[in-house]
């Protein structure tokens, strides 16, 4: 088992602070994927701490906060939104999934931290775009 997702679900119960960092590629661009997800962000209860900015791999970074209660609801809406998920994004949303169904009640919120690359702003070059490029 991943460390980084033991780590998930050995956080104390009273705990309110978590924090998450996902990667993933768009199949759209960037006009059409993001609002897409602000009106996920809406749905799920959410709120956008912050956009725009770029990350060393020339990603675009989103971060925003999202009630526990409703990480389901933003696993499947990433997923609707046609974004493909890096493996270890798939496992940490499948690991606060799981602490959801168990701990139901559990409150607080995950805070995100979102990398996206978008189809038309990927550097062939990078070495890590070998994979998002084929």
């Amino acid at each position: 088992m991943p460390s980084n997702l033991v780590q998930i679900a050995s956080m104390p119960p009273d705990s309110t602070a978590q924090q998450l960092y996902l990667r993933a590629t768009a199949y759209h661009s960037r006009d059409q994927t993001l609002p897409q997800l602000y009106a996920l962000l809406r749905r799920c209860g959410g709120f956008l701490l912050g956009e725009g900015s770029t990350v060393e791999s020339g990603q675009s970074c989103l971060k925003f906060e999202v009630p526990r209660r409703n990480v389901f609801e933003l696993y499947s809406g990433l997923l609707s939104a046609e974004l493909d998920l890096s493996h270890d994004s798939h496992l940490h949303l499948t690991g606060l999934c799981t602490l959801r169904r168990y701990h139901p009640f559990r409150i607080g919120n995950v805070s995100i931290q979102l990398e996206i690359g978008f189809p038309d702003e990927i550097d062939p070059e990078e070495p890590w775009a070998a994979n998002a490029c084929a």
